[in-house]
């Protein structure tokens, strides 16, 4: 864990702070208007059975292409439900890239606890208490 930053560099170290919590800030704004546009796809019986899904995995949309009646209730069931399995497993992989690159942010700053913000003030008194 790096050391918090000697007395003087404080104000140095606040800006980087202010900087890296702008830069997070804009990348989450910029995963939610991702998140909004995400729309995973999946397939079944041969490409007649289409399923779309958003980024929480709810179904948008079903196509079934007229060929795929010819199916049994039972099969075209199952190639229903195999088509949204797939729409909705790339959905929460199109949405895991998102929150992975929303999250990575490099070199974020060390919390300061209360300890370094009493050592801090302790040590603003003493200054203040010397030239006094």
């Amino acid at each position: 864990m790096p050391l918090p930053p000697e007395p003087g560099e404080d104000a140095y170290y606040m800006e980087q702070v202010i900087e890296q919590t702008e830069t997070a800030l804009s990348r989450l704004r910029e995963a939610k208007l991702l998140l909004g546009e995400v729309s995973g796809t999946g397939e079944a019986a041969q490409g007649l059975v289409r399923a779309t899904a958003d980024s929480s995995g709810s179904l948008t949309g079903v196509d079934i292409n007229p060929r795929a009646l010819r199916l049994s209730s039972a099969d075209l069931g199952d190639e229903v439900t195999e088509a949204i399995r797939l729409a909705q497993q790339d959905a929460a992989r199109r949405t895991g890239e998102i929150l992975e690159g929303a999250a990575a942010v490099a070199g974020a700053p060390q919390v300061l606890d209360e300890t370094f913000v009493r050592e801090r003030v302790e040590a603003a008194a003493r200054d203040i208490y010397r030239q006094s």
